[in-house]
């Protein structure tokens, strides 16, 4: 168990926390309420970008105490969650708990890129403003038919914004938006 309670993060955030621990396989981190967090220079968004990239034997990961969601004033979110588990290729379990917030995410690209072992249900989160999600599952073991990534794909979060590529969304994960 980690405790990341009294750790002092930069204007963005945890980023990069552990990226290329290749040997932890399981992490289990104390509560945090970002939105508790007193953010340097007046900032208001966070990311989490690569925060567990490279922990390529990591096999179990618990979240569960970490609340993300926004404050309800507006003035914190997370909005960045690019390459968050990208390399993580032993990964099988993610406890993303009841506080888990994903609905003012703006861009996830290659959040789960080949994490090959990962195939756990995330329908159920709200992406509805993510702009960028290029790559959210490529190599990850979602199921989903590389040569029409729509098909299979019921795990994955739905993207009804993305606008990566020309611009015209929707995007699934995988490819580049059309």
């Amino acid at each position: 168990t980690v405790d990341v309670s009294t750790w002092q993060f930069n204007y963005k955030g945890p980023q990069r926390m552990f990226t290329g621990c290749s040997g932890c396989k399981n992490i289990s981190l104390m509560p945090v309420v970002f939105s508790d967090i007193d953010l340097p220079d007046n900032h208001t968004q966070w990311t989490l970008d690569s925060m567990f990239e490279g922990c390529s034997s990591l096999q179990s990961l618990d979240l569960s105490t970490w609340d993300t969601r926004p404050k309800a004033d507006g003035s914190f979110s997370i909005t960045s969650t690019v390459q968050m588990f990208s390399g993580c290729s032993s990964l099988t379990n993610i406890n993303f708990g009841l506080n888990w917030d994903t609905s003012k995410l703006t861009n996830v690209g290659h959040m789960f890129k080949d994490c090959s072992s990962y195939n756990e249900d995330l329908s159920g989160w709200n992406c509805d403003l993510v702009t960028y999600c290029t790559d959210f599952g490529i190599n990850a073991g979602f199921g989903c038919n590389e040569v029409n990534p729509a098909v299979g794909c019921s795990k994955m979060p739905s993207f009804p914004n993305c606008e990566t590529g020309s611009g015209q969304g929707p995007c699934f994960p995988g490819q580049d938006c059309p």
